[in-house]
């Protein structure tokens, strides 16, 4: 494995079925791109304003909004609930330097207050020297506090929300309009509340009379199935196996499968917010 002769065969994650059609998709972003390209051949979406956004400007769309949601999902883990997460890039939030300055922190409090916060006594930092930092939750969600401070703009996914923002802020407030063309030559429209919903009812309706299977292990294959999409040379994906430090490597090995609970159980504990995906 150290010169990187070890290689895995990629089985796909999904399997969409339509009569005796099969597909397969090897993750999320593959199953994506397909029915939102699916998708452009009969929906366009109206905006509030009117606008409308069909063809390849609303497959790039569904697919930054994905992402996206992708991106708040796990920040709501980290107790940045979705509000926050807007406020916090709608107020050019992007350096724990800022946090510097307490009069940066305590004006972020200001504009806060219509969204009526419950939140701390701005307080030095904890752990970042010369930084303040605040706890706020909102009404409802007292069990959710976040505190904002040089800790939220060091989050690799926040800072991949302030590269996206930019590009989906003119898009993501407000409902929409879902336009699917039919049979009889006029149109089916769908209301979709938010964001949210317009990426689940596109995929609701370009799902419809599919099956979709998602695979947990390969036991759920048959051995055709098997042969067609992971061990054939012809449509295979192989990830080629490397360890670049084989210490550390052993000693992740050791830790999750060795016979010591207590380290595996403080790995988990650790990084449990890090999962994006888990099936049980």
């Amino acid at each position: 494995m150290e010169n990187g002769y070890v290689y895995i065969g990629q089985p796909p994650l999904y399997r969409l079925g339509r009569g005796k059609k099969e597909q397969y998709f090897i993750d999320d972003d593959a199953l994506n791109n397909y029915l939102y390209d699916q998708a452009a051949q009969t929906i366009r979406v109206r905006r509030e304003n009117g606008e409308e956004i069909e063809g390849q400007a609303m497959v790039n769309l569904l697919k930054k909004f994905t992402f996206f949601e992708r991106i708040n999902n796990f920040l709501e883990r980290m107790n940045i609930q979705e509000k926050l997460a807007f406020f916090l890039l709608e107020n050019n939030v992007h350096s724990a330097d800022q946090f510097k300055d307490e009069a940066f922190l305590g004006g972020l409090l200001e504009k806060l207050a219509p969204l009526d916060p419950i939140s701390s006594s701005i307080r030095a930092c904890r752990w970042r020297s010369g930084c303040y930092e605040v706890d706020v939750a909102f009404r409802g969600h007292g069990h959710s506090r976040a505190t904002i401070g040089p800790n939220i703009p060091l989050i690799p996914e926040y800072r991949h929300a302030l590269d996206l923002y930019p590009e989906v802020r003119e898009h993501i407030y407000g409902s929409f309009t879902i336009m699917k063309a039919s049979n009889t030559g006029q149109d089916k429209e769908i209301q979709a509340e938010n964001w949210h919903d317009l990426i689940r009812l596109v995929r609701e309706e370009t799902f419809k009379g599919s099956h979709l299977q998602r695979y947990k292990g390969l036991g759920e294959m048959n051995p055709e199935q098997l042969w067609d999409t992971t061990m054939n040379p012809e449509n295979r994906t192989l990830l080629q196996v490397k360890i670049e430090d084989a210490e550390s490597a052993d000693d992740l090995f050791v830790t999750l499968m060795g016979d010591k609970v207590e380290p595996r159980r403080e790995f988990i504990q650790n990084h449990a917010l890090e999962v994006a995906e888990l099936d049980v």
